[in-house]
């Protein structure tokens, strides 16, 4: 199983409820792109300056990972619903059974 971790900062002055509408945008949208397994999202409890919200992804393996980022749904959720309010983002991706080979979890 490959792990998909998203971190993302804020603009400043984002509003709590645009905040709320990302999230609820990200689950909805990005469960139709049928190679995601799990979704998880949410929002930084306490100051928000850093890393505000995060949204991890779980994918069998990393060709499902690729087929992903390469999906309009994926580039549309991208351009429309993070970029307005997303500053900077770190995006990382882990092996969740080491000692197998990623492309075949």
């Amino acid at each position: 199983m490959i792990l998909h971790l998203v971190l993302c900062q804020l603009q400043p002055g984002v509003p709590p409820e645009a905040v709320e509408a990302v999230l609820r945008q990200t689950r909805t949208q990005l469960l139709k792109i049928p190679e995601v397994k799990i979704i998880r999202c949410g929002q930084r409890i306490g100051p928000a300056e850093d890393w505000g919200i995060f949204f991890s992804l779980e994918f069998e393996n990393t060709e499902k990972l690729a087929l992903f980022q390469a999906n309009p749904i994926a580039q549309k959720h991208r351009d429309d619903v993070l970029l307005p309010y997303v500053r900077a983002k770190s995006e990382f991706t882990f092996e969740l059974e080491p000692g197998k080979d990623p492309r075949f979890s």
